[in-house]
C-alpha cells in the first residue's frame, strides 16, 4: 500500500479540492522493526491580519495560553508563567510570551510599521509536543476562520531507543537512490533534487545530522541524533540513542500550506507523503494502515513494568509536579478507579505508593525536564 504524490500535494494547496489526506491513527506512524514510532508537531508559525483577529489581542493571548496550560497540566501550572511586557522580535513591537522558567514556549506578537498590521502566533517544540489533539483541532479552526497564513509547520518522528532510525543508513540510502527516497524534488521548480548536508561532529559523541533541502525551501528534512544533542539533560541521559526525523513545511512564493495539516489525522500522511522512503523501505509502516502490530503480553508483572515505563516517560514529570502541589495521597485518590485490563483483574492488591514513587524516581523533571529552566519571579510576569 503506497501513498502517491497526489495524496501529498494537499499540504501545499490553498484549495485542495478533493485531495484530502488519507485517514490514519492519530500520531502513530507504525511499528518499525518492532518499535512504535509516533509523529507529533514540533513547531507552528502562523500570521493573521489584525482585521480578522480578535480586537483585544492581549485578552485573546491570555485566554489561549491559559487554555494551553489547562490542557497540559489539568489546571496546574507549576513553572509556567506569562510574560506580559515582552518586546517583539523581527520587526514586531509588542509581544506576550508563554514561558517555562526562562525559556520561551509560545508567543503572540503584533505592532510595527514593517509588519503591516499582521499578528504572529508561534508555538515552539517545547509546547507543541504537550498539546492535546483537541487543541490542534481548535488551532485548525482558528486558522481557517481567521484566514491565517501558516508560514512554518514542523512534524517530528521520534525513535527514542535508536532501533528503527539510523542517521548513517538513511544518508547512504538517499545517496543510492534519491528519487525513490523522497518526493521533495517534486515540490520544487523543474523537479530538481534538493541539496543535502551531512554534519558530523568532530569530537567523540557530538552526533550526526543529515539534512535534505535548505532551511529556506518549501520542504526540508532533518534527521539527527537527538539524544546526543540533549546529552546533558535528564531526557537525553534517559535516551542516549534517541534519533529524531523532522519534516519542516514552509510557505514560499509558489507554495502555501493548507490549514488541514494541523489536524491530527494529517500528521502521519504528511510525514510519509513528504518522504516516500518510509513507505518503500518498511512493510511494517504500510501494514500499520491495515492492522497495527501488538505483541502479546500475559504476565501481570510484565504488564506493570511496561505501564510504569510508559507512564513515567510520558507523564512522570507532570505527576511529580502535581504531587508536589497537592500531595501524593490526594493524587492517588484522584487516579484510583476500576481497572479494565483483564490481566490485572485477578490481582487483589497493588502498591500504589510504590508505583508512584517509582514514577517520580524514573523521571525527575517537569514538562521541561532537563532544560535547565528556572522559575523567575519578576514584576512584569503573571504567574498562574
Amino acid at each position: 500500500m503506497e501513498l502517491e504524490q497526489r495524496e501529498f500535494i494537499w499540504c501545499f494547496k490553498e484549495n485542495p479540492e478533493n485531495l484530502n489526506p488519507p485517514s490514519s491513527n492519530t500520531g502513530v506512524l507504525g511499528n518499525l522493526h518492532g518499535v512504535e514510532i509516533g509523529v507529533r508537531p514540533d513547531w507552528l508559525s502562523v500570521s493573521f491580519h489584525q482585521r480578522n483577529f480578535p480586537s483585544n489581542i492581549e485578552a485573546f493571548a491570555f485566554r489561549l495560553f491559559k487554555h494551553f496550560i489547562k490542557s497540559i497540566l489539568n489546571g496546574h501550572s507549576v513553572g509556567w508563567r506569562l510574560d506580559l511586557s515582552a518586546r517583539g522580535q523581527n520587526g514586531f513591537l509588542y509581544a506576550i510570551k508563554l514561558m517555562f522558567g526562562r525559556e520561551e514556549r509560545a508567543s503572540i506578537q503584533w505592532g510595527g510599521e514593517s509588519q503591516r498590521k499582521r499578528v504572529m502566533l508561534e508555538l515552539r517544540g517545547g509546547i507543541c509536543s504537550l498539546l492535546q489533539d483537541s487543541d490542534w483541532i481548535s488551532l485548525n479552526q482558528l486558522v481557517t476562520s481567521s484566514r491565517g497564513r501558516i508560514s512554518r509547520f514542523d512534524i517530528a518522528a521520534d525513535d527514542k531507543n535508536g532501533l528503527a532510525l539510523d542517521v548513517r543508513k538513511i544518508r547512504d540510502d538517499y545517496k543510492e537512490n534519491p528519487r525513490s527516497f523522497s518526493s521533495v524534488y517534486k515540490v520544487g521548480k523543474g523537479g530538481r533534487l534538493p541539496k543535502t548536508l551531512w554534519i558530523l561532529g568532530e569530537g567523540e559523541g557530538e552526533g550526526a545530522t543529515f539534512n535534505i533541502g535548505k532551511r529556506s525551501s518549501a520542504l526540508m528534512h532533518c534527521v539527527y541524533q537527538k539524544g546526543i544533542q540533549l546529552a546533558d539533560t535528564v531526557e537525553g541521559k534517559a535516551h542516549p540513542r534517541w534519533v529524531r526525523w523532522e519534516v519542516r513545511f514552509q510557505r514560499s512564493n509558489s507554495n502555501t500550506i493548507h490549514p488541514v495539516i494541523l489536524l491530527p489525522t494529517s500528521w502521519v500522511p504528511a510525514f510519509i507523503g513528504s518522504c516516500n522512503y518510509v513507505m518503500h523501505k518498511t512493510d511494517e509502516i504500510g501494514a500499520r494502515f491495515i492492522h497495527p502490530v501488538v505483541d502479546p503480553v500475559y504476565e501481570p508483572q510484565e504488564v506493570a513494568a511496561r505501564a510504569i515505563k510508559a507512564v513515567s516517560e510520558q507523564w512522570g514529570g507532570v505527576l511529580r509536579e502535581v504531587a508536589r502541589v497537592i500531595g501524593w495521597d490526594r493524587l492517588i485518590r484522584e487516579l484510583e478507579r476500576p481497572c479494565s485490563n483483564l490481566i490485572f483483574c485477578d490481582l487483589t492488591s497493588y502498591d500504589t505508593d510504590g508505583i508512584f514513587s517509582k514514577l517520580a524516581s524514573l523521571r525527575d523533571g517537569g514538562p521541561a525536564s532537563g532544560s535547565g529552566a528556572l522559575v523567575a519571579c519578576e514584576s512584569d510576569v503573571l504567574e498562574w
